[in-house]
């Protein structure tokens, strides 16, 4: 399972940083598409914190300008993916303590964590492809099916 959330987290780093370079590229400054790359990069962060066990200081909507959604998504992704590196199988059913935005107390094994951030990105990248129909003619693949293709 490590190497499937591996996988996982690589293609969902991959597929936001080709979203949010298109941005980029096309100097798009529309706040809601802006907020939206922002929020998967923020959440993808406070997941981070929330593993890590720290206090969470980040308003996950906040839009970010898209240099610093960039650097967030690289930052985050790496890292997750090295953390992986240094866990075992039998860590990813561990339970994991955190508090929700609303200051909830929950449980959730680790695995399940690693899952949500991959559905999360997805969902949101989703909603950004939609939104930047109207902004450029052509919007790059993030199919996961596409993805292990390529690699």
């Amino acid at each position: 399972m490590l190497a499937h959330h591996y996988l996982t987290l690589k293609y969902t780093h991959d597929s936001n940083q080709k979203i949010f370079a298109l941005i980029r590229k096309e100097n798009i400054q529309e706040e809601t598409i802006l907020r939206l790359a922002s929020h998967i990069a923020l959440a993808q962060k406070i997941w981070w914190m929330r593993v890590q066990q720290e206090p969470i200081r980040i308003d996950v909507w906040n839009a970010l300008p898209i240099e610093e959604t960039i650097l967030l998504n690289e930052e985050t992704s790496k890292d997750w993916l090295q953390y992986l590196d240094l866990i075992t199988e039998a860590d990813l059913l561990s339970m994991v303590p955190y508090h929700t935005l609303a200051g909830e107390l929950q449980e959730k094994k680790l695995e399940t964590i690693l899952q949500h951030l991959a559905f999360h990105g997805t969902y949101h990248r989703g909603q950004l492809a939609l939104l930047l129909k109207s902004h450029v003619p052509e919007i790059p693949s993030t199919d996961f099916i596409r993805y292990t293709i390529e690699i």
